[in-house]
């Protein structure tokens, strides 16, 4: 584990394809981990390696960082991408109205278990770009066999609510959900 401590900062376009190189091996590391066969995984990120998946994904992350819905942040760590958040508003739907939706956590191993995945989400949880933001609700989708990040998350407080169908074979996820409570003045 490196002494260095990871910096979290704002998601810079001109990073898209470092980003999007180490999102392909975070996530094909978690189907993995998920219980996917390993051909399985490289199969379905495979096409994420791709010239225009990079050219749309660049374009993606331009829209992103002008929408005031969407937060975006990297995390580096001695001097290299170790890390990525999305989330973003969106309208439910369970509820009428809207919620927090966390789109990806993804870190590298190395700067896990450090407390920057707590820090990401308790940053998310203040997102409020709209007065009624701060009340929203979090939701989140995790892989069923992922049970290190089903146990971060029940630890900030989600509980799992439905099972869904993944587009990868043989593999389940949950939707996670956190209600949040106003803070009073």
């Amino acid at each position: 584990m490196s002494k260095e401590i990871p910096t979290i900062q704002a998601v810079d376009s001109s990073c898209a394809a470092e980003l999007l190189t180490l999102r392909a091996k975070l996530y094909e590391d978690e189907l993995i981990v998920a219980g996917a066969d390993p051909q399985t995984a490289r199969q379905h990120v495979e096409p994420w390696r791709r010239e225009e998946t990079l050219q749309g994904f660049t374009q993606t992350l331009e829209e992103w960082n002008e929408d005031p819905d969407h937060l975006l942040r990297t995390i580096e760590c001695e001097g290299r991408l170790a890390g990525y958040f999305h989330g973003e508003i969106r309208p439910s739907s369970v509820i009428e109205g809207e919620e927090k939706y966390v789109g990806a956590i993804q870190l590298a191993p190395e700067v896990r278990r450090r407390g920057i995945g707590r820090r990401l989400m308790q940053e998310f949880e203040a997102f409020a770009p709209h007065p009624d933001d701060e009340q929203c609700p979090i939701t989140l989708e995790v892989l069923a066999g992922n049970t290190d990040a089903i146990a971060f998350y029940m630890a900030l407080g989600f509980r799992r609510t439905v099972h869904i169908a993944t587009n990868v074979p043989h593999l389940r996820a949950f939707e996670m959900r956190k209600e949040v409570v106003a803070k009073e003045a």
